[in-house]
């Protein structure tokens, strides 16, 4: 039934558009009162051709005006070459991670990865400074990045199919100040 109305209002909307068309495209010339003879617009064999802009020297573009002074040359002007030295971005820390069997973070996400490979999941981690720990499932087919403030790093609850590896310096540093 739903089917029905929409083909329907389709079929509708398309009459509708090309009776539009229609009579937008009748050329202003087709317009006859009753008395006129017929307009030649309605023969398409009988309309004029347009005047030709090249044939017509009343059309034509006037010249451009010329000056009597002719414009003066431009020298180029030679430039000094800069010499500059690239410098190479120095490569990321490499984290350190640690593992934690059996324990989940109930914190933000930074990031999900479905399927998450643990070289990835790690790297993002690792380049990422808010990022402190990642959780992956049971099967290590999907990871999630976590973000969590220093004292929340010992605080992780139990899950088990949950391998979570945290940056081993925070996570050290968070257990022997916060317990």
């Amino acid at each position: 039934m739903i089917a029905f109305l929409v083909l329907s209002i389709c079929l509708y909307v398309s009459i509708l558009c090309s009776s539009i068309a229609s009579v937008m495209v009748v050329p202003a010339q087709a317009v006859v009162d009753d008395a006129e003879e017929p307009s030649v617009a309605s023969d398409p064999e009988m309309m004029p051709a347009p005047p030709s802009v090249a044939s017509d020297p009343e059309m034509m573009p006037a010249p451009p005006s010329v000056a009597s002074d002719p414009a003066p040359s431009v020298e180029p002007v030679p430039f000094e070459v800069v010499p500059f030295e690239v410098e190479e971005e120095p490569a990321p820390k490499k984290e350190t991670f640690k593992l934690i069997r059996d324990v989940d973070y109930f914190t933000a996400d930074l990031y999900h990865h479905d399927p998450g490979e643990k070289e990835k999941c790690l790297a993002d981690c690792s380049s990422n400074p808010s990022c402190k720990a990642v959780v992956f499932d049971g099967s290590m087919s999907k990871c999630w990045g976590k973000s969590m403030a220093e004292f929340e790093m010992p605080l992780h609850q139990p899950n088990a199919d949950r391998l979570t590896y945290v940056k081993k310096d925070s996570y050290d540093a968070a257990k022997i100040k916060y317990g």
